[in-house]
């Protein structure tokens, strides 16, 4: 069982991917922005964080940063629906 963290400023996301993930027995957290989810990873080890790329204020990538900061074997998969070469 993996600890996950799911940001994303779009609730129906957040609810999509716990679901799914909580289905195989992780432990799933969500955080609606970015500042929230860097402040939980000050405070919180997770193996995994799963999190949009596009969102106000503190971006998927400030998100990445903190979680590499804290631990740099935590995985960080980054999200968008706004995809594009230069932000690949």
């Amino acid at each position: 069982m993996a600890r996950i963290l799911v940001v994303d400023d779009e609730k129906s996301i957040q609810i999509l991917l716990s679901e799914l993930l909580t289905r195989d027995s992780h432990e799933v957290k969500t955080a609606g922005s970015g500042g929230q989810a860097c402040a939980m990873i000050e405070k919180e080890d997770f193996d995994l964080v799963i999190s949009d790329l596009h969102m106000a204020r503190h971006s998927g990538i400030q998100v990445l940063e903190a979680a590499k900061k804290r631990d740099p074997l935590t995985e960080v998969l980054i999200l968008t629906g706004h995809g594009s070469i230069s932000s690949a």
